[in-house]
């Protein structure tokens, strides 16, 4: 009851910082202004993130199976293909798995599709801190590509050239009217302390969907987080209403960030301040185009899972998941780095869907979240040349068990460092052995 009371609270309340934004402006998106991978129709925007795979949002009109075509922004030209919605979408107007692929009618090599950051760095991008709304710097930002709207009014498609007449940016220095920052804040940092330059209509905020994610679909706040980017609307220092500059034609555009020089993928416009967040929606997206062509699974799946065999000549860290394309079974495999050699660095992966001493198989479906998040949670062994503090929780990949094991540092040498976890599920001089289910007690 005490929960529910704080979320309604801070529900009705909200404020968001964070270098991530949108960048807006007046600039004509035509021809070569246009990136290869932005795409639309008269209803919705889309984003190629394959050579035969284009993204989109499941409340666009589109249904399951049937044809249909999207302008590329940069020609004109029409691609089309067949349509698939998330699986169960139930159109909760939250961006709850608000996300569908369009499999084209064949592949467009020739196009540059947009990036798609790893796990890893999608995590990094989209973050909160305490700072008051920050300036542009110059660093990048979310941008969002749709059928946007200025001054109110939209800007469709031409029929005759089919790109779309306005694009928003932030340029010179300055934004164009009517162009605001979206700045991204997780459920969790609301969470932490009011805000008073805040204001918020989002749906997720809404008392009584709190309580249907959390009680009836059992979502926690970081289950939420995985599956929404949130940008709540938010008042100025004069008092003023900021509104998100998103329509209802923006729907299936694409959101970015924008950094280095180089567009990453995050998630997919759903609404006006809650949006669907890729990050929990890789899996349905990568097993349903796996069903229809492996080369464009792989292609998705390698950006996101970031490890590749062989980089940093064969070191890396234990519990990270790679993917292997297997010559031998023409099978998509995805295994977990269980432990190194003596010389620090793995070895091959096998071919025969089994473990050995390097690699944990995982098998043919692209791993849930919570895979990805296991071994980030808890304290990996050799991190920070072996010293730890007594109580931290470390995580372990028994290769001799199978097992996923769970132990607590209860001593350390006489050089300040622990040593190996032992390997029978029991204590030793260094560790209290905790079992092998997911600790019930704060973690890490």
């Amino acid at each position: 009851m005490k929960m529910k009371f704080m979320l309604k609270m801070v529900f009705v309340g909200l404020l968001c910082s964070s270098k991530v934004f949108a960048m807006f402006g007046g600039v004509k998106l035509s021809g070569e202004d246009a990136p290869d991978w932005a795409l639309g129709n008269f209803s919705c925007g889309a984003t190629l993130i394959a050579p035969r795979v284009i993204l989109t949002a499941a409340h666009c009109p589109i249904q399951n199976n049937n044809k249909i075509g999207y302008y590329h922004r940069k020609t004109g030209d029409i691609l089309s293909g067949t349509a698939y919605k998330y699986d169960g979408y139930i159109g909760d107007g939250a961006s709850l798995n608000d996300v569908a692929i369009i499999f084209l009618d064949k592949s467009y090599d020739e196009l540059n599709t947009i990036s798609l950051p790893s796990y890893n760095l999608e995590n990094t991008l989209l973050t909160d801190n305490d700072l008051p709304f920050p300036y542009f710097d110059g660093k990048g930002g979310v941008a969002l590509y749709g059928k946007v709207h200025y001054n109110g009014q939209p800007y469709n498609f031409a029929r005759d050239v089919g790109y779309m007449n306005k694009y928003y940016k932030y340029i010179d220095g300055h934004y164009e009217p009517g162009n605001y920052r979206m700045i991204y804040m997780s459920l969790n940092r609301m969470l932490k302390g009011p805000y008073p330059r805040a204001l918020t209509s989002n749906i997720v905020l809404n008392s009584d969907y709190s309580n249907f994610l959390m009680n009836d679909k059992k979502m926690t706040i970081s289950d939420i987080d995985n599956e929404l980017i949130m940008f709540p609307s938010r008042v100025s220092s004069e008092g003023s209403v900021i509104y998100n500059p998103i329509a209802s034609g923006d729907s299936g555009g694409t959101i970015v960030y924008e950094k280095n020089g180089k567009t990453n993928m995050i998630g997919v416009i759903s609404g006006s301040q809650s949006h669907a967040r890729l990050k929990s929606n890789w899996k349905w997206i990568i097993d349903k185009v796996s069903a229809l062509s492996k080369d464009d699974a792989f292609y998705i799946a390698k950006q996101i899972i970031g490890n590749k065999w062989g980089a940093n000549d064969r070191k890396g860290n234990t519990g990270d998941i790679f993917i292997y394309n297997n010559p031998y079974n023409g099978d998509i495999e995805y295994f977990r780095l269980r432990q190194l050699g003596s010389d620090d660095r793995y070895w091959y992966f096998p071919t025969d869907k089994q473990n050995n001493y390097y690699w944990e198989y995982l098998g043919t479906d692209y791993p849930e979240v919570k895979e990805f998040e296991l071994f980030n949670t808890f304290n990996r062994w050799g991190a920070n040349d072996r010293k730890g503090n007594i109580g931290d929780i470390f995580i372990y990949s028994d290769p001799y068990n199978g097992d996923i094991e769970y132990f607590k540092l209860k001593q350390l040498g006489s050089d300040d460092r622990y040593w190996y976890f032992p390997t029978d599920k029991q204590n030793n001089y260094y560790w209290e052995y905790l079992g092998t289910n997911y600790p019930d007690i704060e973690k890490k």
